[in-house]
Protein backbone atom coordinates (compact mmCIF):
# COMPACT_ATOMS: atom_id res chain seq x y z
CA UNK A 1 0.00 0.00 0.00
CA UNK A 2 1.50 3.56 -0.92
CA UNK A 3 1.99 6.15 1.43
CA UNK A 4 -0.54 9.05 1.39
CA UNK A 5 0.63 12.53 0.68
CA UNK A 6 0.41 15.04 3.10
CA UNK A 7 -0.23 18.01 0.51
CA UNK A 8 -2.30 15.78 -1.50
CA UNK A 9 -4.51 15.24 1.47
CA UNK A 10 -4.56 18.63 2.56
CA UNK A 11 -5.48 19.79 -0.94
CA UNK A 12 -8.53 17.06 -1.25
CA UNK A 13 -9.79 18.30 2.11
CA UNK A 14 -9.62 21.88 0.79
CA UNK A 15 -11.42 21.11 -2.23
CA UNK A 16 -14.12 19.13 -0.54
CA UNK A 17 -14.86 22.11 2.02
CA UNK A 18 -14.29 24.66 -0.82
CA UNK A 19 -17.74 27.11 -0.71
CA UNK A 20 -19.76 27.40 -3.60
CA UNK A 21 -19.44 30.86 -5.60
CA UNK A 22 -21.59 33.26 -3.70
CA UNK A 23 -24.47 34.27 -6.63
CA UNK A 24 -24.45 37.84 -7.70
CA UNK A 25 -26.91 40.28 -8.13
CA UNK A 26 -29.02 39.86 -11.42
CA UNK A 27 -32.63 41.41 -12.84
CA UNK A 28 -35.81 39.87 -13.09
CA UNK A 29 -38.77 40.83 -14.78
CA UNK A 30 -42.29 40.70 -12.90
CA UNK A 31 -44.91 38.41 -14.13
CA UNK A 32 -47.31 39.22 -10.96
CA UNK A 33 -47.32 41.71 -8.34
CA UNK A 34 -47.67 41.64 -4.61
CA UNK A 35 -48.78 40.38 -2.20
CA UNK A 36 -48.27 37.09 -4.42
CA UNK A 37 -45.09 38.18 -6.76
CA UNK A 38 -43.86 36.37 -9.18
CA UNK A 39 -40.63 37.14 -10.89
CA UNK A 40 -38.87 35.66 -13.51
CA UNK A 41 -35.00 35.70 -13.37
CA UNK A 42 -34.35 33.75 -16.55
CA UNK A 43 -36.06 31.09 -18.64
CA UNK A 44 -36.01 28.34 -16.46
CA UNK A 45 -36.18 30.07 -12.63
CA UNK A 46 -39.26 31.54 -11.97
CA UNK A 47 -39.81 33.25 -7.84
CA UNK A 48 -42.40 33.29 -5.84
CA UNK A 49 -43.48 35.04 -2.95
CA UNK A 50 -41.86 32.71 -0.16
CA UNK A 51 -38.36 33.00 -2.02
CA UNK A 52 -38.64 37.12 -2.56
CA UNK A 53 -38.32 39.83 0.00
CA UNK A 54 -38.77 43.28 -1.53
CA UNK A 55 -37.88 46.72 -0.73
CA UNK A 56 -40.88 48.45 1.09
CA UNK A 57 -40.90 51.39 -1.74
CA UNK A 58 -41.91 49.05 -4.26
CA UNK A 59 -44.72 48.03 -2.29
CA UNK A 60 -48.23 49.87 -4.08
CA UNK A 61 -49.51 52.27 -2.08
CA UNK A 62 -46.06 52.87 0.38
CA UNK A 63 -46.47 56.02 2.02
CA UNK A 64 -43.29 57.67 4.00
CA UNK A 65 -43.64 60.54 6.56
CA UNK A 66 -40.87 63.62 5.68
CA UNK A 67 -40.46 66.57 7.89
CA UNK A 68 -39.55 70.00 6.22
CA UNK A 69 -38.97 73.29 7.55
CA UNK A 70 -39.30 76.80 6.71
CA UNK A 71 -35.67 76.87 5.78
CA UNK A 72 -35.91 73.78 3.78
CA UNK A 73 -38.88 75.23 1.58
CA UNK A 74 -36.88 78.69 0.76
CA UNK A 75 -40.41 79.93 -0.30
CA UNK A 76 -40.77 83.80 -0.88
CA UNK A 77 -44.13 86.04 -2.29
CA UNK A 78 -43.32 89.04 -4.05
CA UNK A 79 -46.15 92.13 -3.83
CA UNK A 80 -46.77 95.04 -6.03
CA UNK A 81 -49.69 97.48 -6.17
CA UNK A 82 -48.59 97.98 -9.65
CA UNK A 83 -48.28 101.73 -10.17
CA UNK A 84 -45.50 103.37 -11.74
CA UNK A 85 -43.54 104.34 -8.43
CA UNK A 86 -44.59 101.09 -6.18
CA UNK A 87 -41.19 98.97 -5.92
CA UNK A 88 -41.95 95.19 -5.75
CA UNK A 89 -41.09 93.55 -2.20
CA UNK A 90 -40.97 90.74 -0.68
CA UNK A 91 -42.33 89.16 2.74
CA UNK A 92 -40.61 86.01 4.12
CA UNK A 93 -42.91 82.88 5.35
CA UNK A 94 -42.40 82.62 9.25
CA UNK A 95 -44.06 79.44 9.30
CA UNK A 96 -45.63 77.13 6.71
CA UNK A 97 -47.53 74.15 7.69
CA UNK A 98 -46.97 71.22 4.77
CA UNK A 99 -48.61 68.16 4.69
CA UNK A 100 -45.82 65.60 5.64
CA UNK A 101 -47.22 62.39 4.19
CA UNK A 102 -46.38 61.48 0.75
CA UNK A 103 -47.52 58.51 -1.15
CA UNK A 104 -45.77 56.38 -3.91
CA UNK A 105 -47.04 55.97 -6.99
CA UNK A 106 -44.36 54.49 -8.97
CA UNK A 107 -45.26 51.09 -7.77
CA UNK A 108 -43.98 48.10 -9.76
CA UNK A 109 -46.43 47.20 -13.22
CA UNK A 110 -46.49 44.01 -15.08
CA UNK A 111 -43.33 43.78 -17.20
CA UNK A 112 -40.99 46.27 -15.13
CA UNK A 113 -37.62 44.83 -14.86
CA UNK A 114 -36.29 44.83 -11.08
CA UNK A 115 -32.89 44.60 -9.72
CA UNK A 116 -32.44 41.68 -7.20
CA UNK A 117 -29.94 40.09 -5.34
CA UNK A 118 -29.96 36.36 -4.28
CA UNK A 119 -28.46 35.73 -0.65
CA UNK A 120 -25.30 33.31 -0.62
CA UNK A 121 -27.55 29.99 -0.57
CA UNK A 122 -29.45 30.97 -3.47
CA UNK A 123 -33.00 30.01 -1.55
CA UNK A 124 -33.79 33.74 -0.77
CA UNK A 125 -33.90 36.88 -3.08
CA UNK A 126 -34.55 40.55 -2.16
CA UNK A 127 -35.75 42.45 -4.60
CA UNK A 128 -34.39 46.25 -4.08
CA UNK A 129 -35.30 48.80 -6.79
CA UNK A 130 -36.51 48.67 -10.72
CA UNK A 131 -34.18 48.44 -13.03
CA UNK A 132 -33.92 51.55 -16.11
CA UNK A 133 -32.30 50.96 -19.60
CA UNK A 134 -30.98 53.43 -22.31
CA UNK A 135 -31.16 52.33 -25.49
Amino acid sequence: MAEKDGLTELAKLFKKNENKTIPSITTGIVEALPPTPVIRISDIITLDKTQLVFASNLISGYERNIKFTDTDCGITTTDSDGGDNASPHSHGIKTLNVDTLMQWTDTLVIGDEVIVIPVADGQLYHVIDKAVRFE
